[in-house]
């Protein structure tokens, strides 16, 4: 199996000796992600958005269950503005996945025009 090297990511430091025969392994050096609005996209259309307090990883995971899409953007924000950024977003794209009151009234706004 050939590793895959994600050139964003590198090792800082010393391997634990266990794993310095590991060829490709990479060091996750945020482990700790700001938090987001995040945007799942299929076919380069945004289908949900989303806010996660800790990068949009674990709430990804729960999507997939559930929801087709093949892409996942995130836009960092502080955490005080993550309900009114993702409003924001919501009601200007109105994703097909997306059940919230307000965005399905956009989106039946938007269907009328």
């Amino acid at each position: 199996m050939r590793p895959y090297k994600n050139p964003d990511y590198k090792t800082e430091g010393r391997l634990p000796d266990e794993l310095v025969a590991v060829e490709g392994i990479q060091e996750y050096l945020q482990p700790h992600l700001p938090p987001c609005v995040y945007f799942l996209v299929r076919d380069n259309v945004v289908v949900y958005v989303g806010k996660a307090n800790n990068g949009p990883g674990g709430r990804v995971e729960q999507h997939q269950k559930s929801k087709d899409f093949d892409r996942v953007l995130f836009l960092a924000v502080p955490k005080d503005q993550l309900l009114e950024v993702e409003k924001h977003f919501r009601l200007h794209l109105t994703p097909e996945y997306n059940q919230e009151s307000d965005t399905i009234r956009a989106r039946k706004l938007k269907n009328k025009r």
